[in-house]
């Protein structure tokens, strides 16, 4: 599932699913295209990792991208949009000129820092230049290739040099700004939508996992409208006024989008946010605290899309599926039509003050989710940058880890989510999300030649509806839920690598005589797919547990010569013991992590009369003493905890 930084996981068990090592889809039996993974995230069964996509492979859309689009479309519309401060002779204009040059010879032109400009991201891009300093554009990850791209637009114009007539200014505002206004035609029909679903609500009517799923749809399919895919004019080809291709793209997306789902987990996604407890859930309610209720939504584009996005939000908070939403934008511009704080605020102000009565009545809720902190506009750097989201900043990684549901929207934060990998496209979504850092839901339309999660019969059948092009036209779509990622790299490896005659002391032989791989009083363990994945997360969660409970005994040793009841007799545990306060008090960190992995079924404790069920669908089964010796932590002894993990 996932090996720790700089190791290689050993060889395990290969299974139907996971037989062989990922296939190169896109690429021929050449270094060109590709390079190894960094370290530090998921793996395939046998310890590889699939190669990264590279831009040096003529013929494909990553080649495409460096070698022209950049230059020819991208970089080409920055100058045309921004002439009244890109005037000839100006050090923006001379700037922007050079990062042409080095474009239009890819082949040769070598990556270098981003230089010193002010942006209190410099340090970070120092760090992720380091690899590829010497490569080439075209040798350099693809991904890493287009997020240096935009950051070195912001470079030439002086974004962040209060002395530059750019300073501060969006370069890509003007095609945002079409964005919008092409997409308001639609955004009429989304509005009925939505304030029919708020009134429902508002009546006292329960939200049905139906609606719920709509409204996913629509955020899904809002990425069709994609300024940096679509032609200029937002929208399509055909007759009409652009509004009225907006208008029928949306209609469209809804009625026609099941048959070009590849992935569709969004039922699923739907009934976890509708209550049936999900992961986040379990972790706070098995302390006997307050559920969490907050979901994050990883916003991608501006434009029509991003109304979608804030449809979604607003229904999460109308059909009481979130108490908060946090929108976590962009710090600042990239990817052209990209998302910032003052993109969302701006949607917004359209909304509200539009003629049409539906939507200025949805604007005006939107306002007041803003005003009343149910939703929260969160921008951050890490999300304008090209590592994996395995790798994200630990600030990051803290506050997705209380969500309760982070939803990815995008291709571009989809292919971090791979780490831009050539994944075999039947690898479990879940085995490649394994490292992300809370329940996921990702939505993406596919524009980039990478994917998982999707069954080989959909793969073959969307490659003959649009071959040549279905992995980048944006016609196809994935849901894909991963409810419960296994979250630590080094203990989820250890259920996912073990060998297919690993045994384990403690039982009789199965299957083989001493010196034959069982060796006296030894039992192989013979896991299923399923059991392997289970295990992952029973570890995870006891790892984690054992991590809580150790800072939770340092910072509060004192209160381990408390017992609970009285002091004649006191209360004792199951097996006759005192029990004392830290030992409830781990009881508890056991039980709440244990519930939130999803794998573990059952927990038996010391400190409980009778085993607790934790989760039906787990396949695992915990027997604990949470805090072995807890008076030992009166005179300074060391203290452990004791568990055993059984189908």
């Amino acid at each position: 599932l996932a090996s720790p930084a700089g190791t290689t996981a050993p060889a395990s068990s290969s299974s139907p699913r996971r037989a062989r090592p990922p296939t190169r889809r896109v690429a021929p039996s050449s270094s060109r295209g590709m390079i190894s993974t960094p370290s530090g995230g998921p793996r395939t069964w046998d310890g590889s990792t699939p190669p990264v996509i590279t831009s040096d492979e003529p013929g494909s859309w990553a080649h495409d991208t460096v070698s022209r689009r950049l230059r020819e479309d991208i970089l080409a519309r920055v100058f045309r949009d921004n002439a009244d401060v890109l005037a000839s002779g100006t050090i923006a204009e001379a700037n922007l000129r050079a990062l042409d040059a080095e474009l239009a010879a890819a082949a040769t032109s070598v990556i270098t820092r981003v230089p010193p400009d002010g942006g209190p991201d410099v340090d970070t891009w120092t760090q992720l230049c380091e690899p590829h300093l010497g490569k080439t554009w075209l040798e350099a990850p693809w991904l890493f290739a287009e997020f240096y791209f935009y950051r070195r637009i912001l470079a030439a114009i002086g974004y962040f040099d209060p002395a530059s007539p750019a300073f501060g200014r969006d370069p890509f505002a003007r095609d945002k700004r079409a964005g919008l206004d092409a997409g308001m035609g639609a955004a009429t029909q989304l509005a009925r939508r939505a304030n029919a679903f708020a009134e429902k609500r508002q009546s006292g009517s329960a939200a049905t996992a139906e609606e719920v799923r709509l409204f996913l749809m629509v955020a899904l399919w809002g990425n069709r409208m994609d300024l940096s895919i679509w032609p200029e004019d937002g929208g399509n080809e055909g007759g009409g006024t652009k509004g009225e291709r907006a208008a029928n793209a949306f209609a469209d997306a809804l009625s026609s989008g099941e048959k070009y789902l590849l992935s569709d987990d969004s039922q699923a996604a739907a009934r976890l946010l509708l209550g049936a407890e999900g992961p986040a859930d379990k972790r706070q309610t098995a302390g006997g605290t307050k559920k969490n209720k907050n979901v994050s939504v990883v916003v991608d584009n501006a434009g029509f899309e991003l109304t979608c996005d804030l449809a979604l939000a607003d229904a999460l908070i109308a059909g009481g599926c979130a108490s908060g939403v946090t929108l976590r934008v962009k710090a600042h511009p990239t990817f052209v039509s990209d998302a910032t704080v003052k993109d969302a605020i701006d949607t917004i102000d359209a909304m509200a003050s539009s003629a049409d009565a539906d939507v200025a009545a949805m604007g005006a809720r939107w306002r007041q989710h803003l005003s009343s902190g149910a939703w929260v506009l969160v921008p951050d750097f890490a999300w304008c940058q090209p590592q994996p989201f395995w790798s994200l900043p630990e600030g990051v990684v803290t506050e997705l880890r209380s969500s309760r549901l982070v939803i990815v929207k995008g291709d571009a934060n989809y292919r971090r989510l791979l780490g831009d990998a050539r994944w075999d496209l039947a690898t479990p979504f879940e085995d490649v999300t394994c490292c992300f850092p809370a329940p996921l839901l990702a939505l993406r339309t596919l524009k980039a030649e990478l994917g998982c999660g999707i069954p080989r019969e959909k793969a073959s059948k969307a490659a003959e509806k649009r071959p040549g092009d279905w992995m980048t036209s944006g016609t196809f779509g994935c849901a894909q839920l991963n409810a419960a990622p296994a979250g630590q790299h080094a203990v989820a490896s250890l259920a996912t690598s073990l060998p297919p005659d690993a045994s384990f002391a403690g039982g009789g032989r199965q299957g083989k005589g001493k010196g034959e791989g069982g060796g006296e009083g030894s039992s192989l363990l013979i896991l299923t797919e399923r059991e392997r994945l289970d295990l992952a997360k029973t570890l995870v969660a006891l790892a984690n547990a054992s991590r809580e409970l150790a800072r939770t005994l340092r910072s509060a040793p004192a209160r381990s010569s408390v017992t609970l009841g009285s002091t004649a007799g006191g209360t004792r545990n199951a097996t006759g013991d005192d029990q004392r306060k830290l030992d409830v008090v781990a009881d508890d960190i056991f039980a709440t992590h244990l519930a939130s992995c999803g794998g573990t079924r059952w927990y038996s404790s010391e400190e409980r009369e009778a085993p607790l069920e934790l989760d039906a669908g787990g396949t695992m089964a915990v027997c604990c003493d949470p805090l072995d010796g807890s008076r030992n932590i009166d005179c300074n002894i060391p203290v452990g905890s004791i568990f055993g993990v059984y189908r």
